[in-house]
């Protein structure tokens, strides 16, 4: 419901010739929002403010740098293993390759042993 405005009810009655009835409901009207009235005041418990600001407590940096550990950790796998890894390989075919071309040569020489002389 939509309470109507006081100067707009005196601004009703003014200047016009009204009749007694009239006048007389604009009154009561005045009268009506008189004891409906309420004046409220909000008053602040205090006048500080808080501001609240969201930041981000892992950063993506942090989350690469602490995946990239974990992994490191979990495959024990580092530069420096690696590198130890491929020379091992390599150790590995070395002494591999070496037998058998002595095994070779050997036989060569056995074979020449039993060869006919001219």
């Amino acid at each position: 419901m939509r309470i109507p405005n006081m100067n707009h009810l005196l601004n009703k009655t003014a200047g016009k010739n009204t009749t007694t009835a009239e006048f007389m409901k604009v009154m009561k009207e005045l009268d009506s929002i008189k004891r409906n009235f309420a004046k409220v005041q909000v008053y602040f418990e205090d006048l500080n403010v808080e501001t609240i600001t969201e930041v981000k407590a892992y950063q993506e940096e942090n989350m690469l740098g602490d995946l990239g550990g974990t992994m490191g950790l979990f495959l024990g796998m580092s530069v420096i293993s690696i590198m130890e890894f491929v020379e091992f390989i390599l150790s590995l075919c070395g002494i591999l390759i070496k037998p058998a071309s002595k095994t070779s040569k050997k036989m060569r020489e056995r074979s020449d042993s039993y060869a006919p002389t001219s």
